[in-house]
C-alpha cells in the first residue's frame, strides 16, 4: 500500500502541500477522503469508518509486534500486540468497525519511536503509521 507525507494544521485538517496522499479531510461534505493513486492521477472516494479500520489493521497486520505470550484463547484482544501504541490503533479500528467514529474523547498516542512496529528502518511503514495517526486524530477531533 502506498503512502504519503500529510500536515496537521489548524482545526485538525489533513492538508498535503503536493495535493496527494493517502488521507484528505474534505471540509464541505466533513469526511475523511481516501485516496489512491492511479498512475499520475488520483482516485479520491469518501472513506467510511470500515474502510479506514480496515486500512489500520492491515497496517497493524503487516507493521505490528505481536505481544510474544498472546495467546487468543485466554488472553484480551488488547494484550495481542506488544506495544500499547499498536493496541492503541487496533481499539481506533474497533471503533470505527463498532461505532462508526472516534468521538472527542478519543486520543490516538501512538508513536512509531515506541519500537512497537517493524520494520524499524521502514519510512514507507513509518509514512503510513503517521498518516494513520492523523487520520484518527482529525476523526476524534471531528467526532
Amino acid at each position: 500500500m502506498c503512502s504519503y507525507r500529510y500536515s496537521l494544521v489548524h482545526n485538525n485538517h489533513i492538508q498535503d502541500a503536493k495535493g496527494s496522499g493517502m488521507f484528505e479531510w474534505n471540509e464541505a461534505i466533513n469526511k475523511i477522503e481516501i485516496k489512491k493513486t492511479l498512475g499520475v492521477l488520483p482516485s479520491v472516494k469518501i472513506g467510511s469508518p470500515n474502510e479506514i479500520a480496515s486500512i489500520i489493521e492491515t497496517f497493524l497486520a503487516e507493521h505490528a509486534e505481536l505481544n510474544a505470550s498472546y495467546d487468543a484463547e485466554f488472553d484480551d484482544e488488547d494484550d495481542k500486540y506488544g506495544s500499547p501504541d499498536a493496541g492503541n490503533l487496533a481499539v481506533a479500528a474497533r471503533m470505527l468497525r463498532d461505532k462508526g467514529s472516534l468521538g472527542e474523547g478519543f486520543r490516538c498516542d501512538s508513536s512509531w519511536e515506541s519500537g512497537g512496529y517493524k520494520p524499524y528502518r521502514d519510512l514507507d511503514a513509518r509514512e503510513m503509521h503517521d498518516d494513520i495517526v492523523k487520520c484518527c486524530r482529525a476523526l476524534a477531533t471531528k467526532g
